[in-house]
């Protein structure tokens, strides 16, 4: 049966994290978890919101069936259906307030969300980009970094996430900052060509008077 059920891109990503190398960590494992959970959630707004239309739609189709004055039932049954109408009327009068309260909560921001918290595992788990900054010795604070990174995603917008600054004040940001920097200039140290030997205009003055 789950073989027939096509998994989301999420889904196996979040699979794939329950693989971390260091997913027996508490830093590691409660990201997973949290991970887990937030897309629990996610999943959950987004079938109710999903079913809610759907009622919704048929709610104003049985009442538009209901009301047509040509409808040869309606003539025979008129107190009967004005009950119905009643009470269609106001479960969908309920759906419409759950419906404009769910409108408030952005679903396709906690998908990104979830994405990037995602993102950011793959990232610590393959040691790529600022996470390769961080050498075996430093793994406390390579997860300390990572934490801060879930925390910084979770609080932020999405956009104000991907713009954020990595020379702030947050703990290791500025070792993260300094450690691209000496990088650059080991890169720009070895594609330097050597100096060659010069004499100096003082020591061509020198030689000319001794001469």
């Amino acid at each position: 049966m789950n073989k027939c059920i096509r998994k989301s891109s999420i889904e196996t990503s979040i699979r794939e994290l329950e693989e971390m190398k260091d997913r027996d960590y508490t830093v590691i494992s409660n990201y997973i978890k949290d991970v887990k959970e937030d897309y629990s959630i996610y999943k959950n707004r987004k079938n109710l919101f999903g079913f809610l239309r759907i009622f919704q739609i048929l709610g104003g189709f049985v009442i538009t069936t209901l009301t047509t004055y040509n409808n040869p039932y309606f003539k025979d049954n008129t107190e009967l259906i004005n009950i119905i109408v009643w009470y269609v009327s106001i479960s969908n009068n309920i759906i419409s307030l759950i419906v404009e309260k769910l409108n408030g909560i952005n679903l396709a921001d906690e998908r990104l969300k979830i994405k990037l918290l995602i993102t950011e595992g793959i990232k610590y788990d393959e040691s790529s980009e600022n996470y390769s900054l961080y050498s075996e010795d430093m793994k406390d604070k390579k997860m300390m970094y990572f934490k801060k990174a879930c925390k910084s995603i979770n609080e932020n917008s999405v956009f104000g996430f991907l713009t954020r600054s990595e020379t702030g004040p947050p703990e290791h940001i500025g070792f993260i900052h300094e450690s691209k920097q000496k990088r650059i200039k080991n890169l720009w140290r070895e594609s330097t060509p050597e100096k060659k030997n010069t004499i100096h205009p003082e020591e061509e003055i020198i030689d000319v008077n001794e001469g």
